[in-house]
């Protein structure tokens, strides 16, 4: 019988995020002294598209074949009045809905607290804020001609991990967004998924092109057609992905007895039960425990109960013999965490299959060594997975980004810093190609189509650069992801093994 975890607590801590205080939402001071464009961008899909000093054909991030985007634009024009648009994607000719605008870009970007790491004894190690990051790569982008030729003007609303209510925040940020200063989209990274954000932006026609780690299935997510995924996989995909790969490496067979945690946040339930749970079936994996837990919807319970509930949990697991555990959640990291320590505590050592979602670049000095020995990780971002010194040789979009913000006295040095400098520059660089593909119509149906008619993308963030944006594969752009084993040695997480094709 299924038993349900009170883990409300596990607030998502550990992925990007500031403990810089005293941010302020808004437009930023002086956006409009900003340096205005000097040059215009290329515009539409045979252009070029500037690479740290290099360039490469427009036609390299093409969809396969040389298509381009097909966009229907919808009624009005100008921020905020694409609601009624209709996104499709076909091989044929881009259909503009405006030629070549000129005026500026207002772009939403969401900067994130992390007040409450302290609580779960977790240092995110970050040596930048996200507001000067933020800055940082606007400044850059705008010296050097802007988004396709237009000038960025940056509005920032706040949210804290530890805020009581999470959706109180994300609905203050919205109406910063659509009341306050009716932006044309918003980019990057948002540490939850909210309902009523998404709904809010789309009944603005606004597009959001995030760069979250909580994306459900795309059952939950058909409602939102503007909103597009660009570096997580929904839950479905992610997570048959590690169970895909730890078959493939030998760590669960038929002999195994896996222990799940299953939380009930949007999507999750139904991912499970649709996807997930049939999946496991066909491949012969015993379910030998699951335990539900709550969705977090704020800081509102004490890490003592959390670390209780944990506790209660790695007890029933190990009476029933469960030798491996994995998470079919919206975040992995702070769960791993203290179910991690609770194991340690009773002298018991599964093992752990995670992705990228476990944020093991963070909590390799964090979590006890004995435990961190038996992850079993499956990761596409390189910046979760492993420390900066074991990152690759960077690809020409990650010399680009660090670039533009380097230029700007921006240096990252921590992987938390790498995180989020280059989940804003993904968020970027792919609206700044949609805006080239929509022929500079930025109303959102018009950035929607163009972004599922890119095809293959040079990411910034995900594995190998390996991206594909397409109707195919919705929501879920990353393409190959490595097995992550913890090295004795240096007492760290790295890479082994070949790369995987994404489910």
């Amino acid at each position: 019988m299924r038993k349900s975890v009170a883990l409300a607590a596990l607030a998502l801590v550990t992925g990007c995020g500031s403990t810089v205080q005293g941010v302020g939402a808004g437009v930023t001071p002086g956006a409009d002294s900003l340096t205005a464009p000097t040059a215009a961008a290329p515009a539409g899909g045979t252009g070029t598209t500037s690479l740290g000093g290099a360039t490469n054909s427009g036609d390299d991030l093409s969809v396969p074949g040389g298509g381009t985007a097909g966009v229907a634009a919808g009624s009005g024009a100008g921020r905020g009045s694409g609601g009624n648009a209709t996104v499709g994607a076909t091989s044929g000719t881009a259909v503009p809905g405006a030629a070549n605008p000129t005026g500026p870009l207002h772009i939403g970007m969401l900067l994130t607290k992390t007040s409450n790491a302290s609580d779960f004894g977790v240092s995110l190690g970050n040596t930048v804020s996200e507001r000067d990051v933020d800055d940082a790569l606007v400044r850059a982008l705008n010296k050097r001609g802007g988004l396709d030729g237009r000038r960025i003007v940056p509005v920032y609303a706040s949210t804290d991990t530890a805020s009581a209510n999470w959706s109180t925040d994300f609905q203050a940020a919205c109406a910063t967004f659509t009341q306050d200063n009716h932006v044309d989209a918003v980019l990057g990274y948002a540490f939850d998924y909210e309902r009523n954000f998404e709904s809010c932006l789309a009944k603005s026609g606004i597009p959001h092109l995030t760069t979250a780690f909580n994306v459900p299935d795309n059952a939950e997510l058909r409602q939102w057609p503007l909103f597009w995924a660009l570096s997580t996989p929904t839950i479905d995909e992610r997570s048959i992905e590690k169970i895909q790969g730890a078959i493939a490496t030998g760590v669960l067979t038929p002999k195994s007895h896996l222990g799940i945690l299953v939380d009930n946040c949007p999507g999750t339930q139904h991912a499970w039960k649709t996807v997930i749970q049939p999946y496991l079936q066909r491949q012969h994996i015993t379910v030998a425990a699951q335990q539900d837990f709550s969705c977090g919807t704020g800081n509102n319970a004490s890490e003592a109960n959390a670390v209780a509930s944990a506790g209660n949990a790695m007890l029933s697991f190990r009476s029933k013999g469960v030798d491996a555990v994995s998470f079919f959640s919206v975040s992995e990291g702070p769960a791993l965490l203290i179910m991690a320590e609770a194991a340690e505590s009773q002298h018991y050592y599964p093992k752990w299959i995670v992705s990228s979602l476990a944020n093991l670049a963070v909590l390799q000095g964090q979590a006890p060594a004995n435990q961190l020995k038996n992850v079993e990780g499956y990761g596409w971002l390189e910046t979760q997975d492993v420390s900066p010194s074991l990152y690759a040789k960077p690809n020409p979009t990650q010399r680009r980004c660090l670039s533009l913000v380097e230029s700007e006295n921006v240096r990252p040095s921590a992987a938390a810093d790498y995180a989020y400098v280059y989940s804003v520059c993904e968020a970027m660089f792919v609206y700044e190609r949609a805006l080239q593909l929509a022929h500079g119509n930025a109303i959102g149906g018009a950035i929607i189509g163009a972004v599922q008619s890119i095809g293959r993308f040079e990411s910034v963030l995900n594995y190998e650069g390996a991206s594909l944006f397409s109707p195919a594969v919705r929501n879920n752009a990353p393409r190959t992801y490595r097995h992550v084993v913890y090295a004795g040695g240096c007492s760290c997480f790295n890479y082994t093994g070949r790369a995987y094709s994404m489910p």
